[in-house]
């Protein structure tokens, strides 16, 4: 029988070490997203391969769920990585169009040619209001001479004639619009004197731009989608007008008076039933009175 005795100090023994579970195994798809980020193409092929080995093909598809990889591919892109990108393709993980906007971001001919190489189409409208890729591009000379060269279109458009030339309206240099014109743009696709006006930066530079498009044939007076029935119709509830309407709404006094120099007719109402005047009542000059 213990005596109390026995007892003393008990409490002030060290605890005994407690044991620490090792961490669990990596996944593998943070393996292959880490090779992918590192740009290890063989150690990539080797991830995929032993989780391949595990898998059962789908039933329907007869084909492996590789979805779960997408992150590799996105991370590959980014980090330039365009041997491991085609590998990924190749080896069935999505497919080129899934990812532009990661390649839009990498700014790479290398990863776009590895597009081209699996089938993406260059002209695919990004969404149904969203110009195809070479006019998120048009901003860099070297990246659109290279779309062009590799067949893409300034007039491919999508379901509201957004064009690549409409992108550029707003962002690309004039050389650069010039070089697309050079190309075949169209003055009469993507509503480019609208999309012209509404171009942010010093007006002198507007002005130019608006002057280089009445000289092609830009209608100065056209409302817009008036042309476009489907269009018009989805998108008259947001005060379609002229580019005198537009000017006027964004406060570009000295755009205004040029174009009403040009011959623009103040008079026009827009798709609300509004007179520049009435939808930019702050422009106190004699020019819009």
């Amino acid at each position: 029988m213990l005596e109390s005795t026995d007892c003393v100090g008990i409490s002030s023994l060290p605890p005994s070490p407690r044991h620490t579970p090792p961490p669990p195994p990596e996944s593998p798809t943070a393996i292959l997203l880490r090779h992918a980020t590192a740009g290890h193409l063989q150690e990539a092929h080797e991830t995929l391969c032993r989780y391949m080995l595990t898998q059962t093909p789908d039933p329907t598809t007869g084909r492996l769920k590789l979805g779960l990889f997408c992150d590799s591919i996105k991370a590959a892109i980014a980090n330039r990585h365009e041997a491991l990108v085609s590998y990924l393709f190749s080896m069935g993980i999505g497919e080129p169009s899934l990812y532009v906007w990661e390649a839009l971001e990498a700014k790479s001919t290398a990863i776009f040619q590895v597009f081209l190489d699996h089938g993406w189409d260059i002209n695919k409208p990004l969404g149904r209001n969203k110009a195809p890729p070479l006019g998120y591009v048009s901003n860099d000379r070297a990246l659109t001479e290279w779309f062009l060269n590799n067949d893409a279109n300034p007039n491919a458009t999508c379901d509201w004639d957004y064009t690549p030339m409409s992108n550029a309206m707003q962002c690309a240099s004039l050389d650069t619009i010039n070089l697309l014109f050079t190309h075949g743009a169209d003055i009469n696709h993507g509503q480019l004197l609208h999309n012209a006006v509404i171009r942010e930066g010093p007006e002198e530079e507007v002005i130019k731009l608006v002057d280089l498009l009445l000289k092609k044939g830009a209608l100065i007076d056209e409302i817009q989608y008036q042309n476009d029935p489907q269009t018009f119709g989805e998108l008259e509830a947001f005060s379609l007008g002229t580019p005198l309407h537009y000017a006027a709404e964004m406060g570009k006094e000295m755009l205004v008076s040029h174009l009403l120099k040009n011959g623009a007719n103040q008079h026009i109402k827009n798709s609300k039933g509004k007179t520049v005047i009435e939808v930019a009542p702050h422009l106190k000059f004699s020019d819009v009175e």
